[in-house]
């Protein structure tokens, strides 16, 4: 059995002859064994996906944190948010010994951090916002 092979603009147009009924049996089979195909392609890339998707990596705030020790206090990172808008200021929350804090915003160019309520504070030396500048902003 062999392969039907009709140009593009037959197909399209008609270009100009007409198709026996033979052809045109052969062409629904062709266009229907396309389709598919087409769907099984479809859902075996999509099984392939999925059975990858455990090993894809997750959220940071999903990952353990990042945790550093300066000046005796341990700070870590639990979860962080860059802004996109202002690529110098992340969301974050952080953990600083043993005291979880909510999530404030850290301006790196600024050097400030503020609360929720919208209060401003300068960085502490070595302190958080310090720590996810380095880490992060770059």
């Amino acid at each position: 059995m062999g392969i039907l092979l009709i140009p593009k603009q037959d197909i399209e147009r008609g270009g100009g002859r007409s198709l026996s009924p033979r052809s045109k049996n052969k062409l629904d089979c062709y266009m229907q064994l396309k389709k598919i195909l087409i769907r099984l392609s479809i859902v075996i890339f999509s099984a392939v996906l999925l059975s990858l998707s455990p090993m894809l990596p997750h959220e940071f705030s999903d990952a353990a944190p990042t945790c550093r020790t300066t000046n005796g206090h341990t700070i870590c990172l639990l979860t962080i948010k860059r802004s996109a808008k202002n690529y110098w200021e992340y969301r974050a929350s952080v953990k600083i010994d043993d005291q979880i804090f909510p999530v404030q915003r850290y301006n790196c160019r600024d050097r400030t951090k503020t609360d929720k309520a919208g209060h401003i504070s300068r960085f502490q030396p070595n302190g958080a916002g310090t720590l996810i500048c380095q880490l992060l902003y770059r």
